[in-house]
């Protein structure tokens, strides 16, 4: 077998014949700079003395005319040929044997290998970029530092360098496409700065340019290449403390250095001095000169650190003076006078194209004074001469209101800044929170969730309380706990659902009565002397006995209680001489049993209070006491240690559990199985098997004594409440094991009681310190509006009203958005006439329809446009037999567009619609989706069955932009210049029209988009996957805010969504697989989330 290993002697000492015109990935020397000496760059003679001096034997049979290793192989990577060289390294375009795919393979140049420092660089070039993953920066996909001939292995980008781009094509590039070019520039160059990777070398050939058409079309365009940033061989690490060399101070394009990278005390070398290089390649997009003029790196340096910087405007005089403002403030000498980030500059040119102030102001008439005097001193010193008394006077006035203005500059990007920065934090902050919010409700943290949602209720932050997000989870919170306004400090509780009522035992002697479901107080009546410890209902709920420390035994009758009556003493006893600890009523209505801190267990008639006998055997206090489930026994807890079980009929003994090690406080029966729990001081619940006396079950999950705990109705639930701020939830498995359900944290410790309520759908718990009503399956407001024939194509809210129109496949009609109800049909499918595509403008005034006539199998489709209010329908095109494929309408309504299987793409305009502007596809496939945008200059296009995206400009019938690996288009902002795009890995692309760039990327979903939708304001996007998933994300910070259910109940196989024009509701319209031959959605069900 023929060895393909390329011989190492070659790697090391080849040198290419010839200056190859880079196309990929790396470092490459762009034509324009071709004359332009690099710091350091050895000789050929240079390498081959060092490498006579240290490997001489590898010069053996060695050639020293080339470096091209086409057709030999690098690990798994076949060599295609030499595409670029930079100062480390060798790029080659190289075949990926294993994944079939081409790359970007560089190779250490033959005298890096010998140099130490070129070396590490080398390898921290591939440590470095590894870590960065940006759509505007090349990725790494491997690399290997330790073989025979290390290499790193990135992705291949087909288009040239922006340095060979610009030596290209000398005309001027338009001012917008230089600054939105700059804009994803500095994007990527934030990123890397965020993640602590300093570039140090930013310059045109470092930027490759990725075509965005595979066809060459519009490659004379700046607009119609992507910039992937690359070559992070003089990177550093920002929170490196490691010492720099001299060399390596100097290292970089002189070109675009910045002062400080010459003169270090102009300033550090940090973040600032890659603001400067992106200063650097504006000036030079937008001029076709460079900042820096010089033969030798003498020169450069000088004209870098002495020379002041040409204006912008007075050699391209359509450059407006923000914009000029914009690139002298990135070139400022002193890093302290630029941009403090990339992204200021980013968002500054931002501001600058959306007409906005901005952070850098125009030069006022002193300030150019001054910056004229420093770019011609002779011409100065000459008139200076001629008319030095006027001049002197005329310059200190001058002087002095260029500080004047200088220092109101500086106040006005202090405020600017300060304020911008607030917003962002407070944003961020509040992103954070409700996202921590969310979690900390369903793990049942409420006071956690509390004081997350109470920051945004005053000062600065309170118009976000208003936001979407915060009032759906505030919503939430509120329906999940109630807080009940009840007096002192409570000691029992006991509830009836049957009056769905309960009450509260207090230490100064008081009964509390409130509603078990609202917690509004019904009565307070004084009952007892001192802590009321016990109190119980009788099973009809019309009867509560109450217990305390004066040792008296009371029975009350509470059935006019809900009548406007008053609470009735039926009877009063004194039933201890000691303090009562402890109440039981049985489920016969027969017995009241009574435990006191005298060790005893008494029994009493209900009727009369008569004494029915007496329980002994406890040697401590009696804490707790229950009647089994049919009456016959009964269950005492002492702070014995026992648990023991009384035949009621003989007043005997008849079992005991031991188990718990110290005070056991309290027990209860399982309402239908031979089953106790108890709970004590040892922070331990258990469960006793009645029928074998065995302990089936321990929890220690607890931090204090457990102090009361409740079955549900049907026993599958427990709650427990303990000396902690925890109030806990069991639920029962199916091998009969109770496992943990929910952990509410509180605001109060003490724990004294806990009851079901409302048939067993919340919990009221009882503390020293008040007491709450826990709804514990409450989710997000949710629910069914209503249900249509089709396939979801739209849903729009109509401003100023409660109505929505919901578009599907066969009809679009009102619905009321409070009852569900049905309103006026707009739209219905009639037999044999199919809808293809209904679009409704953002106010709901006009819509735009394709309906077929005639015979189906004909394909004869006309396109409509209806008018909402009077209902008038226009027949905008007739019997199209080729066929269409889609239609839309402008948010305003003032323009439709169309696209047909003849690759005609029609635009018509508002009012009559007629003579449209007609534009061929810039491709053979059909159109099942397309938006045209306000302006009716923009068709966004995906082409039926593919994974593309075209952005089409009307007037010259050329894609300005395109995107791939694509799933849908899904909606536009309220606005119209934002568009949403799902992509194929589960992320969701934010358009903007207006900058035609992409604004923001929604990480990753976990599965495929299906629906997504704007707010109001813009400042959030709510997305829906077909599992139904609903997530809502800060348009702002791309970060999610919160995620939810949607409840649909089958599968979705498409959906759309849309936010009330109040901002107070989420629409979601399903698209529901019910019986479909096709497994096409039949029904669309539509949902809705409401906030307060």
């Amino acid at each position: 077998m023929p060895n393909n290993r390329p011989n190492p002697a070659e790697d090391i000492v080849r040198e290419p014949p010839n200056k190859a015109r880079d196309m990929a990935h790396g470092t490459s020397t762009d034509n324009s700079n071709v004359d332009e000496p690099s710091l350091g760059e050895p000789s050929l003679e240079d390498v081959v003395e060092r490498l006579k001096r240290i490997r001489p034997e590898v010069l053996l049979g060695t050639k020293l005319s080339s470096l091209d290793l086409a057709g030999q192989c690098i690990g798994r990577y076949k060599i295609q040929k030499i595409v670029g060289r930079g100062a480390f390294g060798i790029v080659y375009l190289a075949l990926d044997q294993q994944l079939g795919r081409e790359v970007a393979l560089k190779v250490p140049r033959p005298d890096v290998l010998f140099d130490g420092e070129k070396l590490r660089r080398f390898e921290s070039e591939a440590a470095t970029a590894a870590t960065l993953e940006h759509r505007s920066i090349i990725p790494i996909y491997e690399a290997d530092l330790t073989g025979p001939t290390p290499y790193i292995a990135s992705a291949y980008c087909a288009g040239p360098n922006l340095g060979e781009w610009l030596a290209n094509h000398k005309t001027s590039i338009p001012i917008e496409q230089a600054a939105r070019f700059v804009i994803k520039l500095a994007e990527a160059v934030d990123y890397a700065h965020r993640q602590g990777v300093l570039h140090r070398d930013l310059k045109p050939s470092n930027i490759m340019l990725e075509p965005c058409r595979e066809d060459g079309m519009g490659e004379n365009q700046l607009q119609h290449f992507e910039p992937r940033l690359t070559d992070f061989g003089l990177a550093k690490l920002l929170e490196s403390d490691r010492q720099e060399t001299r060399s390596s101070i100097m290292l970089g394009t002189p070109r675009y250095m910045a002062p400080e990278q010459f003169d270090r005390q102009l300033g550090t070398v940090g973040v600032q001095s890659d603001v400067y290089a992106l200063g650097a390649i504006l000036y030079e997009l937008l001029l076709g000169q460079p900042v820096a003029e010089g033969s030798s790196h003498m020169e450069l340096m000088l004209s870098i650190l002495e020379r002041r910087v040409v204006p912008p405007s007075r050699v391209r005089s359509s450059v407006t003076p923000t914009l000029e403002a914009i690139c002298l403030k990135a070139l400022e000498k002193r890093p302290q006078n630029r941009y403090l980030t990339s992204s200021d500059l980013a968002k500054d040119l931002g501001r600058y194209l959306r007409g906005e102030p901005t952070l850098a102001k125009p030069l006022g008439l002193p300030s150019r004074v001054v910056k004229w005097i420093g770019l011609n001193p002779l011409a100065a010193g000459l008139l200076s001469v001629v008319s030095i008394s006027v001049l002197g006077f005329t310059l200190g006035v001058f002087w002095h209101n260029f500080r004047l203005s200088e220092q109101l500059e500086v106040s006005d990007i202090l405020r600017i800044e300060s304020t911008e920065s607030a917003n962002r934090l407070l944003r961020a902050s509040y992103v954070s929170d409700m996202h921590l919010a969310q979690q900390a409700i369903l793990s049942g943290r409420f006071s956690e969730a509390r004081s997350r949602l109470l920051r945004y209720q005053s000062g600065r932050a309170e118009s976000l309380a208003s936001d979407f997000a915060w009032r759906m989870l505030n919503d939430q919170l509120e329906r999940t706990i109630t807080p009940i306004d009840l007096q002192g400090s409570l000691t029992s509780l006991a509830s009836s659902d049957r009056l769905k009522t309960s009450v509260a035992g207090s230490s100064d002697g008081k009964l509390q009565f409130f509603d078990s479901t609202s917690g509004v107080q019904l009565a307070v009546i004084q009952a007892h002397e001192g802590n009321i410890n016990a109190i119980a209902f009788a099973v009809d709920g019309t009867s509560l006995v109450s217990g305390g420390d004066d040792g008296m035994l009371c029975v009350w009758n509470v059935s006019p209680l809900h009548e406007g009556g008053d609470i009735k003493l039926v009877a009063r006893k004194k039933a201890h001489e000691d303090d009562l600890l402890c109440l039981a009523v049985s489920p016969n209505g027969k017995w009241i049993a009574s435990g006191s801190a005298d060790n005893t267990v008494r029994l009493w008639n209900f009727e009369d209070l008569e004494p029915s006998g007496e329980l002994t055997e406890h040697t401590d206090w009696v804490r707790a006491l229950d009647f089994s489930p049919d009456s016959t026994s009964l269950a005492s807890a002492s702070q014995d240690g026992t648990i023991r079980l009384w035949d009621l009929e003989t007043k005997k003994e008849v079992d005991r559990f031991l188990g718990h090690d110290m005070y056991v406080l309290c027990v209860k029966y399982h309402p239908t199985e031979p089953l106790l729990v108890s709970g004590g001081k040892d922070r331990s619940i258990r469960f006793w098997d009645l029928s074998t006396g065995q302990q089936l079950q321990q929890i220690n999950a607890f931090n204090g004594w457990i102090r009361s705990l409740c079955f549900s109705q049907d026993g599958n639930k427990l709650a427990v409440v303990a000396e902690d701020p925890r109030v806990m939830l069991f639920q029962r498995d199916t091998d009969g094991q109770y496992r943990r359900e929910k952990n509410w944290l509180t605001d109060h410790n003490a724990g004294r009681g806990i009851c079901f309520v409302d048939s067993d759908r919340q919990i009221i718990s009882a503390s020293a310190e008040g007491a709450s009503i826990w709804s514990y399956d409450v989710d997000l407001a949710n629910e069914h509006l209503s249900e249509s024939h089709g396939s979801p194509n739209q849903i729009v809210s109509l401003p100023d009203s409660h109505s929505l129109i919901l578009a599907t496949s066969q009809s679009a009609q009102e619905i009321d958005s409070r009852s569900g109800s049905l309103g006026r049909l707009l739209v219905l499918r009639t037999r044999g006439q199919d809808f293809l595509k209904i679009a409704i403008s953002s106010a709901g005034t006009r819509f735009a329809y394709l309906q077929n006539v005639g015979p189906k199998e004909l394909g004869q489709w006309n396109l409509f446009v209806r008018n909402a209010s009077s209902m008038n329908r226009q027949l905008v095109h007739k019997n199209s037999v080729s066929g269409w494929n889609g239609a839309d309408i402008s948010p305003s309504g003032q323009f439709v567009a169309s696209a047909s299987s003849d690759l005609k793409l029609r635009v018509w305009q508002a009012p009559d619609f007629r003579n449209p502007t007609i534009v061929y596809s810039p491709t053979d496939r059909d159109f099942d989706n397309l938006f045209i945008d306000d302006t009716g200059k923009l068709l966004i296009l995906h082409p039926h069955y593919t994974n593309d995206l075209f952005i089409l400009d009307v007037e010259t019938a050329r894609p300005i932009e395109e995107f791939h690996d694509i799933l849908s288009l899904h909606s536009r902002s309220p606005e119209g210049h934002l568009l949403s795009i799902a992509m194929s890995d589960y992320s969701l692309l934010i358009y903007n029209t207006q900058l035609r760039q992409v604004e923001q990327k929604l990480p990753n979903h976990e599965d495929p988009i299906i629906g997504a939708c704007f707010s109001p304001t813009e400042s959030l996007v709510a997305t829906m996957t077909n599992k139904g998933e609903i997530a809502l994300w800060a348009l702002d910070t791309g970060e999610m805010l919160m995620q939810f259910q949607a409840g649909f109940r089958n599968p979705m196989t498409k959906a759309c969504l849309c936010f009330a024009s109040d901002g107070n509701a989420l629409f979601a319209a399903g698209g529901i697989v019910k019986v479909s031959e096709e497994g096409r959605p039949k029904f669309t069900e539509l949902r809705v989330w409401r906030v307060p």
